[in-house]
């Protein structure tokens, strides 16, 4: 009897002990405890800002966020801010820090008591990857022809991408459509995201094309910069397509009619005859 009455001392004392272990949680970048190891929060890139907020127990009082005087080579924090069940502020990471970092938050109560919390942060350019899906290379005159780009956003932020190629802007219309050339998208953190990039064929034959990817930070909110200084936060990737353009006498006729409109009618004979030699010549 005395021994089952010690075993459930033991057991009340730890159940009643676990909330004040693990009572602090993480809301942001990550969900998670707090257990005094380090913290891996994934993937950021230099100079970009991610939101960090814990959600506090009643018996929490801290009254502000800040990183330990000897990491604050790597990271600034904003001021910090309040809700009624959590603490919260904004980090911004330098933008001469690369590869694998800690950085170390202090919690301050409002007595002085600090709580540390360690991230291990891993800081590098290469946040977004592009991969182009299997796509069919031969296709026709001024039918749409789209090409599906899965996009992997690995920051923990959410990132802002523009892809556009160096097609003319006449492939991206026709008498009946009209397409963007430019495609604005928005990637939530730790993301892959398949996006469809679509043309018209305005040529024949064989056709190189480069698309390109630029991406930036998503601005931190009431966070002003110059206008020149948006331009320098866009990095750029690109992937290269080719098709071919299936050569038949409507998109020989189509394509001399779109680059050579005007032609008189006694040339008509001779451009069709032409047209029929070049293709018996190309099989």
């Amino acid at each position: 009897m005395l021994k089952t009455i010690k075993l459930f001392s033991i057991l009340f004392i730890i159940m009643i002990s676990i909330p004040n272990i693990y009572s602090l949680k993480i809301l942001e970048p990550i969900y998670t405890e707090i257990d005094n190891t380090e913290i891996d929060i994934g993937v950021v890139a230099p100079g970009e800002f991610f939101l960090v907020s814990f959600l506090l127990e009643e018996n929490e009082k801290y009254v502000e966020i800040r990183i330990a005087e000897e990491y604050r080579n790597i990271a600034k924090t904003d001021t910090t801010q309040f809700t009624p069940e959590s603490i919260f502020t904004t980090i911004q990471i330098s933008e001469d820090i690369s590869g694998f970092n800690l950085l170390k938050l202090e919690l301050i109560n409002a007595s002085g008591e600090k709580k540390e919390v360690i991230f291990n942060i891993n800081v590098t350019n290469d946040v977004i990857s592009v991969i182009t899906q299997n796509y069919e290379k031969q296709t026709e005159y001024g039918i749409i022809k789209e090409i599906t780009l899965t996009v992997i956003n690995k920051s923990v932020t959410t990132k802002e991408i523009t892809i556009t190629s160096d097609l003319q802007e006449s492939w991206f219309y026709s008498k009946t459509e009209k397409l963007e050339k430019d495609i604005i998208k928005t990637l939530p953190p730790v993301s892959k995201t398949d996006i469809k990039y679509s043309f018209i064929p305005k040529g024949v034959g064989d056709k190189d094309i480069k698309i390109f990817i630029y991406t930036r930070n998503a601005p931190k909110e009431n966070y002003l910069r110059p206008i020149g200084a948006m331009f320098n936060e866009f990095k750029r990737s690109e992937i290269d397509v080719k098709i071919n353009v299936i050569k038949d006498l409507r998109a020989l006729y189509s394509a001399n009619q779109y680059y050579y409109p005007l032609y008189g009618l006694n040339s008509i004979p001779v451009y069709f005859f032409n047209n029929i030699i070049r293709i018996l010549e190309n099989k």
